[in-house]
């Protein structure tokens, strides 16, 4: 957040999510959900590798301005290239082992770290994670309500969507290099196209709900029933073991969620 570094993107597969619910809440938005979990997050003393070396890089220099026997000037000066180089091709690259007499800073800051989901799958399967862990060894279900819609646009959660991914106050300006970078920076994907609320959304990450896992029951004991829509239609069944009865949308909609199932139009 104060130089402007941006770390390499890390991808990872999937084939499911896990979210945690919040706790003490009688209920919550899958929107709010999705934008925590395909979001920023603030990480405190984070060690920055650009500013450690500009940090180890302005040590050197004020050594070799007060001057020492031409050796140690000579090892601080073949120090001070490789840092330099670090800097200008990659500051990531560890080079402690190359330095010859200089120790390299670490110098923390405050950093965002921004998930998002680069390729979804046709098939959108979300767990939400219901228990609740105390201190004294006891473990409860979260009973809070997740309010689901019948279909969701993910446009607002991938990396080419229109999710923002910096905060709306940022705690310093990046420096003005660091508006020509690369649009798939993971600090910098999907700015400047934000998406308002009553906006309609182009529709081609459109998923619609295809199936609902629900547990009856607390953590120790209970049952799954599943909500499944019928194929080429509207209708939906509702599967208990070998018990098998014909619901409506709003009764799915209702339910206490353990997974949901969503299949991209």
């Amino acid at each position: 957040m104060k130089c402007g570094y941006c770390g390499p993107i890390r991808h990872t597969t999937f084939d499911n999510i896990s979210i945690p619910l919040p706790s003490g809440l009688p209920s919550v938005p899958l929107d709010v959900l999705l934008r925590t979990y395909a979001g920023t997050d603030f990480i405190d003393e984070y060690n920055c590798p650009h500013c450690s070396l500009v940090e180890t890089l302005a040590a050197i220099e004020k050594a070799l301005e007060i001057g020492k026997d031409d050796l140690a000037k000579g090892k601080l000066e073949n120090d001070r290239q490789i840092i330099k180089k670090a800097l200008a091709i990659d500051v990531d690259t560890d080079i402690s082992d190359q330095l010859q007499v200089t120790k390299l800073a670490h110098l923390k800051n405050t950093a965002s770290k921004v998930t998002m989901f680069a390729k979804l799958p046709d098939i959108f399967s979300i767990h939400f994670s219901r228990s609740i862990y105390y201190q004294s060894g006891l473990t409860f279900k979260n009973p809070c309500k997740v309010k689901f819609p019948e279909s969701i646009d993910m446009m607002k959660y991938i990396s080419g969507g229109y999710l923002a991914n910096m905060p709306s106050e940022p705690m310093s300006a990046p420096p003005s290099p660091i508006a020509s970078s690369p649009i798939s920076s993971p600090i910098l994907a999907g700015i400047g196209a934000s998406c308002k609320e009553d906006e309609i959304p182009s529709g081609e990450n459109i998923y619609k709900l295809k199936s609902v896992i629900v547990h009856q029951g607390d953590h120790r004991s209970g049952h799954f029933i599943t909500y499944r829509r019928k194929e080429e239609s509207d209708g939906w069944w509702r599967l208990s073991d070998e018990y098998v009865e014909e619901v409506k949308l709003k009764q799915v909609l209702n339910e206490e969620a353990y997974m949901l199932f969503y299949e991209k139009t």
